[in-house]
Formats: structure tokens, C-alpha cells, sequence
């Protein structure tokens, strides 16, 4: 269970800092190259929907 824990903070963080470059830099994507081994397109309202879920 701790680790779940530290695995939700880590995603979490994850995530925040992603809504901080993408709005610092104006971008409105952000190619995810290594989350999950899947390259993966996130918008800004993907990665704050993923902070508000957990």
C-alpha cells in the first residue's frame, strides 16, 4: 500500500509539472515519450484532469 502511495504522489507531481511547463511555454501539447512505455499526446486539461482525479 506505500508504495501505491508513492506511486500516486510521484504521478501527481508528475502531472503538476507538466501543467506548469505547458503554461509557462504556451504549449497546449505535450508528447509523453516515456510515461508507461507508450508514447502518449497529453493536453494541459488531460494533466489537470489527471491531478484533480487523485
Amino acid at each position: 500500500m506505500k508504495e501505491n502511495i508513492e506511486h500516486l504522489h510521484e504521478r501527481i507531481k508528475h502531472f503538476q509539472s507538466l501543467i506548469a511547463y505547458m503554461s509557462e511555454h504556451e504549449k497546449k501539447y505535450y508528447l509523453e515519450k516515456d510515461w508507461f512505455d507508450n508514447p502518449t499526446l497529453i493536453s494541459i486539461e488531460d494533466a489537470k484532469k489527471e491531478v484533480e482525479l487523485l
